[in-house]
């Protein structure tokens, strides 16, 4: 059985080692911005392609960077 994903609690997928990133878009009166959170979570397959993340190294990160997998479709959305 694998560890459960800290996004959904999915226990069923293997999960890898994340930085969450919070986007906030583009507005008339504000630029936007992403927030990278300085601790890792576990996420499944399903929440890495759905949500902005980072990968440990492409953080900078030294720890866990063994668990790390594809950061998906949806990082790069982020950067968009």
């Amino acid at each position: 059985m694998a560890d459960a994903c800290d996004s959904c609690g999915r226990d069923d997928d293997p999960v890898e080692v994340v930085h969450r990133v919070y986007v906030t878009p583009e507005a008339w009166d504000s630029p936007g911005r992403e927030e990278v959170v300085e601790t890792t979570e576990r996420w499944c397959f399903v929440c890495r392609t759905h949500y902005p993340h980072r990968l440990p190294e492409e953080v900078g990160d030294a720890g866990d960077a063994g668990d790390a997998g594809d950061s998906g479709e949806a990082a790069d959305a982020a950067e968009a």
